[in-house]
């Protein structure tokens, strides 16, 4: 679960430095563009490249949210079902760890 979560940031994070660098066009140049013509007009300024990096950067981006929640709820799931509270180990250091690192 954690290789997901690092690994789906990392394409969101690969792909929204893509988006506003160098090949693809500055974001706010294109947003000037649809102000002044339609939307299909604006999407041809962008490029297809540019439109393909920002669904996967989209995409990518819903996934991590949904891992998220989903791990989130698998900790509270395993909380219930073993019985011992996984958040309050994880939020709370007790006397003996203090020491010990």
């Amino acid at each position: 679960m954690v290789y997901a979560l690092w690994g789906t940031l990392a394409v969101v994070l690969l792909t929204g430095v893509m988006l506003e660098s160098a090949p693809f066009p500055d974001r706010s140049s294109a947003y000037e563009v649809a102000s002044r013509f339609d939307a299909a007009e604006a999407e041809e300024a962008g490029g297809p490249l540019s439109e393909i990096v920002e669904e996967i950067h989209e995409a990518a981006a819903d996934f991590l949210l949904f891992l998220a929640a989903l791990h989130v709820g698998g900790v509270l799931l395993q909380s219930r079902l073993g019985g011992a509270s996984l958040i309050r180990r994880m939020t709370t250091v007790s006397k003996s760890d203090q020491g010990s690192g």
